[in-house]
């Protein structure tokens, strides 16, 4: 049974209204104002982003949006969803305000997406702000949005530091990808073109137990590898009809390069190891929400939609968003046990098998959460992290509609999965046998277009490299201690402009983002700064912009260039392309 509230708008003290909850008051009888002054002075940073715990009369939020410039406000109060509080016009009206709850079309998703979406630069810096007693009203949900707001910071730390190390890498993925892409139709081909179950498989260690079963209906229900847990299918004589790959790595390559894999698809991203998609028959090609920019560099390169598909960084993740999009049919899971289920982190015949005490020996740090059975299993941060966006997915999917099951049968609990046993997924959905699509693909490819648009790259890096001397050039010969003079700042301005309507051209969108990530953190204005400082601050963002866009020029090219050099060379576009 619901908890009801009795909420009451009364006159304060000094005839100022103030709010009761359940008898409480939210905002003081006497100074309402003067207490949520305290409250936004007391929790207000420059550069952060606020999630305020509890609307009330709005007194809190009004304070806040009279400190912040440019800072975004979340809102969440369980009251509004309700109807028994209601949000004043102008901070609806908002365009820094943001309203979390079911109520507001204009926040749909989860707390972490729109945490996301809408933070500034440095999207590590957020702040709870409680409005007084709603964490003893609303304890469940308090804690909810703790727990959210802990994870978020957790995974965007993991998030920055994957783009850091992998960036070049990615980058160079992205250029020879593109003869891969190129061949390839996307997974807008499948869209909707089964109605069949979909079954992923993941590496687990419960997956041992689930394979007998799924041998028996292979030829039953759509199977989607995720990532290098074909070994353990293949192992066990199980082709999946699709893999999906998005690991960068030279260690992915190695994962793939000697397997038999008959007719298996591949269904890959641009930053996959673009040495994987050779291996493979057929391909298809998509790329993540996240990132937008590459989708368009790829249509503008090479004349192709990138469908764009939810993901939580792991390929299980996209796998889940995979079957969404080609399949109406339901989707179990098996081997997604995200604990170390038996001590181990894999099942057998994955490459990446470790035993618990390995784990240990890397200093990772290990703690308890949930089973699957409600029991208590041994898990890590990369775990857990993967746990809570498949949480997230499944409050979103199950909105559309999607039906989805945890059919393990063992390691962590995942919250919103509906559980069953994988028998009991195959009695329940599992008929006839299954037909595969094969979309049609060009089999003329013209390789004109890609060509001149890398050509031109190569052109437009060279003009990038003069702009950017240029700037640091213009930025030593200002004169002034405390400013920029009118003439330079103008100039510096014009420059800007240029160096990123460039960038839009070149191949470099991964290796910008942690020039940005680096620039962001490096250079945030300080409380009080004096004029010197401030000036100095600038002086120094600016040039290490500069210099870094000089860095990464050279190595942008390398990738052009090495693209080009398959390009135009038949011998080695034949051995590319060893379909």
């Amino acid at each position: 049974m619901e908890e009801q509230y009795l909420v009451e708008q009364v006159e304060g003290k000094q005839n100022t209204p103030t709010l009761k909850i359940n008898s409480l008051y939210i905002h003081s009888k006497y100074r309402p104002i003067e207490e949520s002054k305290n409250i936004a002075l007391e929790h207000f940073e420059k550069h952060y982003t606020f999630v305020v715990f509890g609307y009330g009369l709005g007194y809190i939020v009004e304070e806040l949006l009279n400190l912040t410039t440019k800072e975004p406000i979340i809102i969440i109060d369980p009251l509004l969803d309700s109807g028994q509080l209601q949000i004043k016009e102008h901070h609806l009206n908002n365009e820094r305000i943001y309203i979390w709850g079911k109520q507001y079309s204009k926040t749909r998703g989860t707390l972490l997406y729109l945490i996301e979406r809408v933070s500034l630069g440095i999207k590590t810096m957020v702040k709870i702000v409680l409005t007084p007693y709603y964490d003893k009203l609303f304890t469940t949900t308090y804690r909810e949005v703790l727990n959210d707001v802990r994870n978020y910071l957790v995974r965007t730390h993991v998030n920055i530091n994957t783009v850091n190390i992998c960036a070049e890498r990615w980058q160079k993925n992205l250029s020879l990808n593109l003869l891969n892409i190129l061949g390839d139709s996307t997974i807008a081909s499948l869209e909707k073109v089964y109605n069949y179950p979909v079954v992923i498989a993941s590496g687990g260690p419960s997956l041992n137990q689930q394979l007998p079963l799924l041998k028996k209906i292979k030829d039953k229900v759509i199977i989607i590898a995720a990532g290098t847990t074909i070994n353990s299918l293949l192992k066990f004589d199980i082709e999946p009809h699709y893999v999906v790959s998005i690991d960068g790595s030279e260690v992915n390559y190695n994962n793939f390069k000697n397997l038999e894999l008959g007719n298996t698809r591949l269904l890959y991203s641009p930053f996959n190891h673009w040495a994987i998609r050779p291996l493979f028959k057929k391909g298809h090609s998509f790329t993540s929400t996240i990132y937008d920019s590459i989708a368009t560099y790829i249509y503008k390169t090479i004349d192709k939609n990138m469908p764009k598909l939810l993901g939580g960084g792991t390929v299980a993740h996209f796998a889940f968003s995979i079957a969404s999009v080609i399949s109406t049919g339901p989707i179990a899971f098996i081997g997604q046990d995200l604990a170390f289920t038996n001590n181990v982190t894999h099942a057998d015949a994955n490459q990446g098998k470790k035993t618990l005490k390995e784990v240990q020996a890397d200093n990772s740090t290990l703690f308890e959460i949930e089973g699957y059975y409600g029991d208590k299993v041994i898990t890590d941060g990369g775990f857990l992290s993967m746990k809570q966006t498949f949480e997230e997915m499944a409050r979103l999917y199950t909105a559309m509609n999607i039906k989805f099951y945890n059919c393990t049968e063992g390691g962590a609990r995942i919250n919103d999965f509906t559980q069953i046993t994988f028998q009991e997924f195959i009695n329940k959905f599992v008929e006839e046998e299954i037909d595969i699509v094969e979309p049609l693909v060009e089999t003329t490819l013209n390789f004109d277009l890609i060509t001149a648009q890398l050509q031109k790259e190569l052109e437009l890096s060279d003009t990038l490299v003069e702009i950017a001397q240029d700037g640091i050039e213009i930025l030593q010969s200002n004169k002034q201690d405390t400013h920029f003079s009118q003439d330079i700042l103008e100039e510096l301005d014009e420059i800007d402009t240029e160096i990123l309507n460039l960038i839009k051209e070149i191949q470099m969108d991964f290796l910008i983002q942690p020039i940005l990530l680096k620039l962001d953190g490096a250079f945030l204005a300080k409380k009080e700064e004096t004029p010197e400082e401030a000036y100095e601050r600038s002086y120094n963002q600016t040039k290490l912009f500069y210099e870094e866009i000089l860095g990464i020029v050279d190595k942008s090219m390398e990738n052009i260039k090495e693209t080009l050099e398959i390009l135009t060379n038949k011998e080695k576009l034949n051995e590319f392309y060893r379909k």
